[in-house]
C-alpha cells in the first residue's frame, strides 16, 4: 500500500487532474500593476484556502512555489506539485514554520512566485494570517491579491474551507490585482484587513462576468415569465406584450441623474478616509489638488486612483475651507460619493438594471399585468461597501394612496467578495395602484424610500 501511495497515486493524479482540468474555459484578468511588478522579480500570490484546485492550473505559467505540510498527505501534495513544475517548502504555521519561510525564501531567490494560502492552515476562514506579511518583509517582494471564481463546481461542504473543483467544461477565471508592499508604518492586523478587503475585490472582479451573465439571464426570464406565446414589443419601446401579458417599467418620481450635477456629498463610508478628517454629508468638492471639480461625475474619476496626498478645498455650511490628506502607498477607497441619493438612481442612458449599478444604491421596479393577475417586481442593487460580512435587510412595499401594505419581505445578504448585490422581490396587487408605490429598504439601521408611479 505505501508502494502504491507512494509511486503510483501521484502521477495518476496529476493525469486525471491535468486532463480534467484543461477542460475548463479558462480566463485571466490581470492588473497592469501586476504584469509590471512580474518583470522586475518574483511576487507573492496570496490567496484563499480553497481555490488551491485552481491555483494548482496557474503553477507551470507562473513558475510558482508552494508550502506543503510534513503530514503522509503533505507528502502526497508534495510529489503531485512537483509534477506540475512547484517549487515546494516543507512545514506549516503550526509545525516547521521557520523551516517552511527559509525555504520558501530560499526558492524565491532561486525565481519561483510564491503562492500562500492566507487563511490556514486550519482557518478561521477568510480571514488573512500574518506569515504572508513575514514572508513580504523578508523577501521585500509585493503581494498580489488573487481572486478565483467558477461558473458551476463540485464543493466539497464536509472541509472547513469549502474546496471546490470545477466541473469538466466550467467557465473559471482568475483575476490578478495591483501589488502590495510590507509597510512598517502600519500594525500587522491593518495589514491583514487590507489585504482581506484586496482579496475580496478581486473576487468580486473574477465574479462579475459570471454576474453579468447572470443578470442578463434574469431580466430575459422576467420579460418572458409570464406566457409562452410568441413576444412581439409594443411602438411604444418601453412595453413588452407577451400574448396577453402587460410588463411596465414604473417611472422614479425624483431627478434623474445625468452626472453633472455640483459634486455634493451624498453619503460617507463608516471607518473611510473621508470619515476620518471630518467630511460631512452635504459638502460641496470644489478643487483636488488645484483642479477645479465640476460635477459629480469629475470628482468620481479623480478619486478613483488615488495620489499619494490629496488637497480638497469644498465648501461646508456655507464656508470655504481646505484639508490636507497623506495617504500610504495603497491607500483603500477615499470613502465619500456624491452619486449615492434617497431617491431613485436612474441613468439616462439604459433603463437596463445591470447598467444602473453606478453608486452605491439603484433601484428599478415594474408591474406586470396578465388577465386578472397583477404583480410588482422590484430590483435593487447595493453596493458591498454598505454591507458588513453578514447584513439583514427589510424590503416593505405598499400603494400610495390609499396607503396599504402590499408586502415585506426579510432576509439576511452577504456580498461574499463582489462588488454588488442584486436583491430581487415579486409582490401580488389586486390591481395595478393608480397613484403608484412606495418601496422602503432597511439596511444596517438604515431606511431608503423609493416613489414609483406608472
Amino acid at each position: 500500500m505505501n508502494i502504491l501511495r507512494k509511486y503510483l497515486l501521484p502521477p495518476l493524479i496529476a493525469i486525471v487532474y491535468w486532463l480534467w482540468s484543461h477542460t475548463w474555459r479558462f480566463k485571466i484578468n490581470e492588473d497592469p500593476l501586476f504584469t509590471e511588478a512580474r518583470l522586475k522579480g518574483p511576487v507573492i500570490f496570496a490567496h484563499w484556502h480553497g481555490d488551491e484546485m485552481v491555483v494548482l492550473r496557474l503553477g507551470p505559467k507562473y513558475h510558482c512555489a508552494a508550502m506543503t505540510s510534513t503530514s503522509s498527505d503533505g507528502e502526497l501534495m508534495t510529489k503531485v506539485l512537483k509534477l506540475f513544475g512547484f517549487g515546494i517548502a516543507r512545514g506549516s504555521s503550526t509545525r516547521g514554520g521557520a523551516r517552511a519561510l527559509i525555504g520558501m525564501l530560499k526558492l524565491m531567490k532561486e525565481g519561483f512566485n510564491a503562492t500562500v494560502a492566507v487563511d490556514g492552515p486550519k482557518g478561521p476562514r477568510h480571514k488573512v494570517k500574518p506569515g504572508i506579511w513575514a514572508l513580504a518583509k523578508h523577501s521585500e517582494v509585493c503581494i498580489i491579491p488573487t481572486g478565483v471564481a467558477k461558473k458551476s463546481a463540485l464543493v466539497f461542504e464536509k472541509s472547513w474551507n469549502k474546496t471546490f473543483l470545477p466541473w469538466p467544461f466550467s467557465k473559471v477565471i482568475v483575476s490578478f490585482g495591483a501589488p502590495m508592499k510590507y509597510d512598517e508604518r502600519l500594525t500587522e492586523s491593518e495589514q491583514c484587513l487590507e489585504l482581506e478587503r484586496r482579496l475580496f475585490i478581486q473576487r468580486g472582479h473574477a465574479q462579475k462576468p459570471l454576474l453579468a451573465l447572470a443578470f442578463l439571464c434574469l431580466g430575459f426570464l422576467a420579460g418572458c415569465a409570464s406566457s409562452p406565446e410568441t413576444p412581439t414589443v409594443s411602438t411604444g419601446g418601453a412595453q413588452t406584450v407577451l400574448g396577453t401579458t402587460l410588463h411596465t417599467p414604473l417611472k422614479p418620481k425624483g431627478v434623474t441623474i445625468t452626472g453633472n450635477e455640483p459634486a455634493t456629498v451624498k453619503y460617507i463610508l463608516p471607518g473611510s478616509i473621508a470619515q476620518k478628517y471630518g467630511f460631512r454629508v452635504g459638502d460641496q468638492i470644489l478643487k483636488v489638488n488645484g483642479n477645479e471639480i465640476a460635477s459629480s461625475t469629475e470628482f468620481e474619476k479623480k478619486i478613483a486612483h488615488l495620489p499619494s496626498s490629496l488637497e480638497i478645498e469644498y465648501k461646508t455650511r456655507g464656508k470655504v475651507n481646505k484639508k490636507y490628506i497623506t495617504l500610504n502607498d495603497r491607500p483603500p477607497r477615499f470613502g465619500a460619493t456624491t452619486e449615492i441619493q434617497n431617491q431613485p438612481l436612474i441613468k439616462r442612458s439604459s433603463a437596463a438594471i445591470i447598467n444602473m449599478n453606478k453608486g452605491l444604491l439603484s433601484t428599478y421596479a415594474s408591474v406586470s399585468e396578465n388577465k386578472d393577475r397583477h404583480e410588482l417586481f422590484v430590483n435593487i442593487i447595493v453596493d458591498s461597501d454598505m454591507l458588513k460580512s453578514s447584513s439583514k435587510a427589510t424590503i416593505n412595499a405598499w400603494t400610495k394612496s390609499p396607503k396599504k401594505l402590499i408586502g415585506s419581505s426579510q432576509e439576511t445578504i452577504d456580498a461574499l467578495g463582489a462588488k454588488s448585490v442584486l436583491i430581487s422581490r415579486k409582490f401580488n396587487l389586486s390591481s395595478v395602484p393608480p397613484e403608484g408605490v412606495v418601496v422602503a429598504l432597511t439596511l444596517e439601521k438604515q431606511q431608503f424610500t423609493f416613489e414609483f408611479q406608472e
